[in-house]
């Protein structure tokens, strides 16, 4: 299983998303849209599914229309996960062992603490369904 992010599911699914910069140039991604249909067209060719965590897809919903809700649970391809009591747990546990580090409950992070909490909930989505692959930005070639 693979796990696309709020800004990947949003440049599979909807089309007037905002294209992220490529932090090497500053510059928005070339053919953003063509690169992430081939990502998903290869995860599709392998038979692997696509988690979409419930957190991702509340974000997702505040940009895109409800309609998108018929397109991601119709699909085979897409797994919508909860963060449910297995996810808090590894959640839990990932902030105690951060709490117990010197750089503290951000790790050093300059991102505000609510990011840090939501990108931690996913993570623990992603560790609960065996993901082994997380999207966050388009693959640069």
């Amino acid at each position: 299983m693979v796990l696309f992010d709020t800004n990947v599911l949003c440049l599979l699914l909807h089309p007037d998303a905002h294209i992220p910069n490529d932090p090497a140039s500053g510059k928005p991604i070339e053919q953003p849209q063509e690169r992430v249909n081939y990502l998903r067209d290869r995860r599709q060719d392998a038979g692997v599914r696509i988690v979409i965590p419930a957190p991702v897809l509340a974000e997702f919903l505040t940009i895109a229309a409800p309609d998108y809700m018929l397109q991601i649970t119709q699909s085979m391809w897409f797994e919508v996960a909860p963060f449910d009591q297995r996810a808090a747990v590894e959640s839990a546990v990932a902030l105690k062992r951060s709490l117990k580090s010197e750089k503290g409950k951000k790790l050093g992070s300059t991102s505000s603490w609510q990011k840090i909490k939501v990108d931690r909930q996913i993570v623990a989505i992603a560790k609960v369904y065996g993901v082994t692959t997380v999207y966050s930005q388009i693959p640069m070639s």
